[in-house]
């Protein structure tokens, strides 16, 4: 009898994404996982609506600039009315109107906000991973090799990242280590 493989949102802070899909991380350190080998990983990050497509669709941009475009009956109509909505409400704020086509038009950059990638609708995720190996060990134990995987020139520049990220030296604090690998990722 085979495990059931369960999928889970995993957010990754910049520049985290574009590593993944460069192929240069494949690990991650995190102090709680629910996932296990064989799992699938949606990659979750920050995310906004940059423009809206004459077939319906809308254009999110992630903090790269690299920019995806959506279908509406990709979407779930629930989700797409409330975005509608919310930017258009900061599109006018910002001196933006409404053209004949019902695209916003306006000066200098969309004025919408960047959204938390706590509530990213998974099929606005550019990557799915698929969790190979997943192990605990002490933060401050990563190998050289690992500290590379996890997209470091070296275990000393990760720690350092480490310790900015959360605004203090760290502890050597117990970590679940994952290795994954890139299954599926769309850029277009």
């Amino acid at each position: 009898m085979s495990a059931r493989t369960n999928t889970y949102g995993v957010i990754f802070t910049n520049p985290h994404p574009t590593m993944i899909l460069e192929g240069t991380k494949t690990q991650t350190r995190r102090t709680k996982v629910r996932w296990r080998a064989g799992d699938i990983l949606v990659m979750k990050e920050s995310w906004r609506v940059v423009g809206w497509q004459e077939d319906g669709g809308v254009l999110i941009e992630y903090r790269d600039g690299t920019q995806r475009h959506f279908v509406t009956p990709e979407c779930d109509d629930e989700w797409f009315e409330r975005i509608w909505i919310a930017c258009g409400e900061e599109c006018e704020k910002g001196g933006w109107m409404l053209n004949a086509s019902e695209v916003y038009e306006g000066p200098g950059d969309i004025p919408t906000r960047w959204r938390s990638p706590l509530y990213q609708k998974w099929f606005t995720s550019r990557a799915r991973l698929k969790v190979i190996k997943v192990w605990d060990e002490l933060l401050w134990d990563i190998s050289e090799r690992d500290a590379y995987a996890e997209g470091w020139y070296s275990r000393s520049a990760f720690v350092k990242l480490y310790q900015d990220m959360h605004s203090a030296p760290c502890e050597n604090l117990f970590v679940y280590a994952t290795e994954f690998e890139l299954m599926e990722a769309d850029t277009k």
